[in-house]
């Protein structure tokens, strides 16, 4: 059984998952109106903090950007160690059955990447990065979707 304050917290963190995925969408947009789009998200992101007693001036690091002379939109460090992995397969299907998937690459987050997208689109489901988390937008393990992302936005992070 989950109190009102567990309840709440959930809600929160769907909330907060849901906003910085969108965040995350609008950052890919053309530059034009991006700025403007982005603003709005953050201003919703916060005030949705503030509706569940945060305060995102006390707590820059909830709202996913910094304040001050530093203030810059949300940042990945393409230098960070990182390690690419491939599930066996059978029928280009993982066999999670056994060992696990097994080491490829053990290098940077961007060496891992661009070794990624060196594969063929249909075989990438095989494939996971593991890194350092880098919230919010890098995970521990990266699925197939996520490293396309960021290969994306590469150059606007």
């Amino acid at each position: 059984m989950t109190s009102d304050k567990d309840a709440a917290a959930n809600a929160l963190a769907a909330i907060r998952g849901t906003i910085e995925r969108t965040a995350f969408r609008l950052a890919a947009l053309p530059e034009d109106g991006r700025a403007q789009q982005l603003a709005i998200v953050r201003n919703a992101h916060e005030e949705t903090l503030r509706e569940h007693g945060h305060d995102p001036a006390a707590d820059p690091g909830k709202t996913g950007r910094r304040t001050g002379m530093g203030a810059t939109k949300a940042h990945v460090n393409f230098d960070a160690p990182a390690i690419l992995r491939k599930w066996p397969s059978r029928n280009n299907q993982r066999c999670t059955e056994g060992t696990g998937p097994y080491l490829l690459v053990d290098g940077t987050l961007d060496e891992c990447i661009r070794e990624f997208m060196a594969k063929p689109a249909s075989m990438r489901h095989l494939y996971e990065i593991h890194t350092s988390p880098q919230p919010p937008l890098v995970n521990s393990v990266l699925s197939g979707e996520h490293v396309v992302e960021l290969a994306r936005l590469r150059d606007f992070l």
